[in-house]
């Protein structure tokens, strides 16, 4: 395949509102979206968005380099070592193999090995926001078909997470089940104390409750409670560690953060004959990066629910989002994929 043209736009898209986790508050996304053109008219595009306190790069250190990459691939076939030199800018790596993957399925159709999940579920996310407004918002959550919810924790004082989980919960039926997620603020002892005090309630995982990878590994095999591995994720080595060290089940795959799609197709599939879960998670990404984590949860085999619920945070958008949530799942039609997108001025 020839480039025969590449052109990066940046965007900026706020959110109505702060959202916090234990790490970080965002009140705006920015990037570049990334238009690639094949010797046959195909186009593709891809979004390149650190994630300000998560990915290894910022948005001022990509500049550089999506300009110098354009000038590298306007005219030239694709060389492997145009991908190897991105490998310290992951966010680089998600936006070019995004449109690239959508040059491909254009040329040549979907992988035959593919088994597609056409209705894929979706979970609501709370951020670090008052008791009073989690409750409200868990119970609009619930009343839109969410049956998943995922609550971020991670608070100075634990008992205030705790508190606040068994308030959300509480006369909710059977049937809605909670993610908890600390992005590495409890240790291991805090997070056994936590399972402790949280039986009862229906809790799926613990999402990387605790910061380093080892901790990790030795909190799965202690914790009655599953676990979920997230930021200890960045590439294939560290899954291919804690498949072999830990017994941890659900494995979160940030794709925009870890880069490369293919990579992230390797892994679903890696994971999965491990017998472990795979979910996909968003870094409140724009409808054009959110349109790859829907294709790649869709060649997710398990039925769990996706962290995909992200577009309701913004203010506005950069094109209109041809994926919406509808009794808390989204419908994935390959037939109409990659999505032709009228970006908004």
């Amino acid at each position: 395949m020839m480039v025969r043209k590449f052109e990066s736009n940046p965007f900026a898209i706020r959110l109505k509102k702060p959202f916090k986790n234990s790490n970080v508050e965002i009140t705006k996304r920015q990037g570049f979206i990334i238009k690639i053109t094949d010797e046959n008219g195909n186009t593709g595009l891809g979004e390149v968005a650190p994630f300000p306190g998560l990915s290894k790069e910022t948005f001022e250190s990509v500049i550089p380099i999506v300009k110098e990459l354009g000038r590298k691939l306007i005219g030239s076939e694709l060389d492997s070592n145009v991908f190897r030199s991105l490998e310290e800018y992951p966010s680089v790596q998600f936006g070019i193999t995004q449109a690239l993957h959508s040059i491909f399925i254009l040329r040549d159709g979907f992988n035959p090995q593919w088994k597609i999940n056409s209705s894929i579920s979706v979970n609501g996310i709370i951020g670090m926001i008052s008791k009073s407004e989690a409750v409200i918002m868990t119970k609009e959550l619930v009343a839109a078909g969410f049956k998943t919810i995922k609550i971020k924790v991670g608070r100075e004082n634990i008992e205030d997470d705790l508190d606040i989980v068994k308030s959300i919960s509480k006369n909710l039926g059977d049937d809605i089940q909670f993610r908890l997620d600390a992005n590495g603020k409890w240790n291991i002892e805090k997070t056994l104390y936590a399972v402790e005090r949280l039986g009862g309630i229906n809790i799926e995982y613990l999402e990387q409750p605790v910061k380093s990878s080892n901790e990790l590994i030795e909190l799965s095999k202690k914790s009655k409670m599953p676990i979920a591995a997230d930021e200890s994720i960045g590439n294939s080595d560290d899954v291919k560690k804690l498949l072999a060290e830990s017994d941890i089940q659900y494995f979160v795959l940030k794709p925009s953060i870890m880069g490369d799609i293919t990579e992230v197709i390797n892994l679903i599939k890696l994971i999965e004959a491990a017998e472990r879960n795979v979910i996909i998670s968003s870094a409140f990404e724009s409808s054009i990066g959110r349109s790859a984590l829907v294709f790649l949860s869709s060649l997710v085999e398990n039925n769990l629910a996706h962290g995909l619920a992200v577009a309701s945070y913004f203010t506005n958008d950069i094109a209109k989002d041809p994926y919406h949530l509808t009794n808390g799942k989204i419908i994935f039609d390959k037939e109409k994929y990659p999505p032709k997108f009228n970006l908004i001025k």
